[in-house]
């Protein structure tokens, strides 16, 4: 059970593999969308953190002295440089201000970074698939006139279209996910 086990995980590592030759010229482009997803990873955090100071200054009646909190790591003293911006004026107003023009450009950031990184996905997941059915169209026109008369048509089409579909959908979830 095992050995047969290990013989399909290898099977499928090849394919696996080969599909990640023919991605080989697109490896600047998947580099760009990975660097675009984790910035959108970055904004979407700092987002969700933005609202700290958003409900802070909303509910709050008197601002903490935020030099006496301790900064042992980066994101401490970033907390802390981020609370001293926004919180620096004696006016609540001001802060309110201050954290809804950082919500909204953190919020229109977050999602160029998504939407540049789907587009680019997708343009790397079309020209992937043009390129495969572009060999794959050059291979069934170099085979022999025997081997379309050893099969039929419609087998042959069959097979062309859901092979290409397969791919299609294993690098789809690939790179969605």
């Amino acid at each position: 059970f095992i050995l047969s086990q290990l013989k399909l995980f290898l099977r499928n590592m090849k394919e696996y593999l080969r599909l990640l030759v023919l991605l080989k010229p697109y490896k600047a482009l998947l580099l760009l969308s990975f660097v675009l997803i984790i910035l959108f990873s970055i904004t979407n955090a700092l987002s969700i953190y933005l609202s700290i100071p958003l409900l802070k200054t909303l509910f709050t009646s008197s601002q903490t002295d935020l030099s006496l909190m301790p900064s042992a790591n980066f994101f401490d003293k970033l907390r802390n440089h981020l609370d001293t911006y926004i919180f620096s004026g004696n006016d609540k107003y001001d802060s309110l201000i201050k954290v809804c023009v950082l919500l909204l450009s953190t919020y229109i950031l977050k999602n160029i970074f998504l939407f540049s990184q789907s587009i680019l996905t997708q343009y790397v997941e079309k020209k992937l698939l043009t390129d495969l059915r572009r060999k794959l169209y050059h291979k069934f026109n170099s085979l022999s006139l025997r081997y379309f008369n050893d099969r039929k048509s419609g087998d042959i089409i069959s097979r062309f279209i859901t092979d290409v579909n397969s791919i299609q959908n294993t690098v789809y979830v690939t790179f969605t996910d």
